[in-house]
């Protein structure tokens, strides 16, 4: 074990009244640990309309709210106590979190995370970055990204799966971090870049890709390498998925591949000049073909769709092994792949269905209105009541339904102990974020100038034409 480092400033008021009343307050304490090694991880959720992560537009930060403490250390305190006389006033922490333990370390806890005037949380597989005017708090796993001291979080933060980037678009600069910056596997060195101009940022798992769409220029680094042989030139858009990237010009009627995609030549056998091409992107790669006609992937088994029968695709979900192509306009759903990890919808009815969710293995379609929701794949929630809920989220382990009108939550299944949530307390929950197997509720005390991105909302499935 590495060596531990205190440093803190105490401070101590002690009236010796009739009581001989003492209260001691520690502030500022901050425990470093100097072993590097150690370990303590198509949406985004937020209150005003902001661009998704599949095409992320950069802008400034908000003005930071006064907090009572402010720090880049991967732990801090958040639990502050004031005396005045003989009445003590705890400010209880903004986060609670579940799930993650036993695999993404301490990004399963937060009691002791300071979220006061967050105005923005990210999070990758298994770390957390919360923005705060000019300043970040990071915790969860040292390899993840959880040690983020004297970082310049000025701007904005991206998250591939196991690195961070932030992003500072004022003086062009850019400092990414995370699981070993001497392999670059994550996109975790970004040392000697410039990002003057930059306008967008997309990721996958492994990749990073900055594009000036101003100027027709872009750069990508990670375990792909770089595309110094890819001209952006009258790119119209780029979209990202967990294993690539397309860049198209729609007007050329041109396009290439970015990151796994090109490093495996995926866009090879695509004729991009095609006016009526479909592109339809999951999370294992993309399925491509003109509309009405035969569907082809480089990635995926595709002869089980007929022709044309992904036309009118509005959104596309993934599990580990199986696909989820759905019209939420008809209110239909076409699915391929592993039947027992989802691959088989033939017999659910989608109309109605006002989000789906999924984790490794299963899908759960919600509706909204009626309050319901089926499941398939290796998860059954035929016995969870969603009458009143809100939303539903998911790790790749288990689903949580929330109800924020009466601050409750039901998670399930429930077969790894740190997945169940009984005890937790919803009250007053304004945001929900996610690592690999671990949720973070966040009762905001500013909800309308918070946003949050959890793990695989930064790179999120598409669909050509949107």
């Amino acid at each position: 074990m590495g060596k531990m480092k205190v440093s803190c400033v105490l401070s101590w008021l002690c009236s010796c009244l009739a009581l001989w009343s003492c209260s001691l307050t520690l502030r500022g304490c901050e425990i470093i640990d100097e072993d590097p090694g150690s370990t303590t991880a198509a949406n985004l959720t937020t209150a005003a309309p902001t661009p998704t992560m599949a095409e992320t537009t950069v802008t400034g930060s908000a003005q930071e709210t006064t907090a009572p403490t402010t720090t880049t250390s991967a732990t801090t305190t958040s639990t502050t106590t004031t005396t005045t006389g003989t009445t003590t006033t705890t400010k209880a922490p903004l986060g609670v979190c579940w799930g993650g333990q036993k695999y993404d370390g301490a990004a399963g806890e937060c009691s002791e995370v300071e979220l006061r005037g967050a105005t923005r949380v990210i999070s990758n597989t298994c770390a957390y970055v919360a923005l705060k005017g000019g300043t970040g708090v990071c915790w969860g796993d040292k390899s993840c990204g959880a040690d983020c001291p004297n970082i310049d979080f000025a701007t904005e933060v991206y998250a591939t799966e196991l690195a961070f980037l932030a992003l500072n678009t004022a003086d062009g600069s850019g400092v990414c971090w995370g699981r070993d910056e001497s392999t670059n596997y994550y996109g975790e060195n970004c040392s000697g870049l410039d990002f003057t101009g930059i306008t967008h940022v997309y990721s996958s798992a492994t990749d990073f890709v900055a594009w000036n769409s101003n100027s027709g220029t872009g750069f990508c680094w990670g375990r792909n390498g770089g595309c110094t042989d890819q001209d952006f030139t009258g790119i119209t858009q780029i979209y990202s998925s967990s294993n690539g990237f397309i860049a198209l010009n729609r007007n050329a009627g041109t396009g290439f591949c970015l990151g796994k995609f090109a490093h495996r030549h995926y866009c090879s056998r695509y004729d991009f000049s095609a006016t009526d091409l479909e592109v339809y992107a999951f999370d294992d790669g993309f399925v491509a073909g003109p509309a009405g006609g035969q569907y082809q992937s480089s990635t995926m088994d595709v002869g089980s769709l007929a022709s044309g029968s992904l036309t009118g695709t509005t959104h596309t979900y993934s599990t580990d092994k199986a696909y989820l192509a759905l019209n939420m306009n008809a209110g239909t759903g076409v699915c391929f792949g592993d039947a027992s990890k989802g691959g088989d919808c033939s017999q659910i009815d989608f109309t109605g269905v006002t989000s789906v969710h999924a984790t490794e293995g299963a899908f759960l379609a919600f509706k909204k209105a009626s309050g319901t929701a089926t499941c398939w794949g290796d998860i059954d929630c035929s016995s969870v009541d969603f009458t009143g809920v809100t939303d539903v989220y998911s790790t790749i382990r288990a689903f949580l339904a929330l109800n924020r009108n009466s601050g409750t939550g039901v998670c399930f299944p429930t077969d790894a102990s740190d997945d169940d949530c009984s005890q937790i307390d919803f009250t007053n929950v304004s945001h929900v974020l996610y690592t690999r197997t671990g949720f973070l509720g966040i009762k905001s005390d500013q909800p309308d100038r918070l946003s949050t991105a959890g793990y695989r909302d930064h790179f999120n499935p598409f669909v050509v034409p949107s």
